[in-house]
């Protein structure tokens, strides 16, 4: 989605709904200031990915033993803001720690902002299988 689109707008409409319907909802950023801007919008807490994932910060010889020890995230409803921010690796982590039945909302620009790390990824989501993709102008 481009900038100013309503992305936030989207995102705090969705954990309105999500709220009346009682599901366990996570919602996480690249950045703390990220995190902290979309839990101000949406009033519902919100966490680095790093936090939600567990993990601290890792380099290219970490990322291996990362994967090796992915935690699961119990959520009905994850949503990862800022995603153009992440790079591929972290694309990945969460694809796997994210259970079976549990929704995952990727909310970006894919003209915005770079990832902070190895590799430009959020056009990799259209690749996940069964992913369903919106583009908002």
């Amino acid at each position: 989605m481009d900038h100013g689109t309503g992305k936030t707008t989207i995102t705090k409409f969705l954990v309105e709904i999500y709220n009346r319907e009682e599901l366990k909802i996570e919602i996480a950023a690249p950045t703390g200031k990220a995190a902290k801007r979309i839990s101000e919008v949406t009033g519902h807490t919100a966490s680095t990915v790093h936090r939600l994932l567990e993990i601290g910060k890792y380099e290219d010889s970490s990322i291996e033993k990362i994967f090796l020890d992915i935690k699961p995230i119990y959520a009905d409803i994850v949503i990862i803001d800022e995603a153009s921010m992440m790079d591929t690796y972290m694309i990945t982590y969460i694809v796997r720690a994210v259970q079976k039945g549990t929704r995952l909302v990727i909310i970006g620009d894919i003209n915005q902002l770079p990832s902070v790390g190895p590799r430009k990824s959020i056009r990799r989501f259209n690749r996940i299988r069964n992913a369903r993709s919106c583009k908002i102008k």
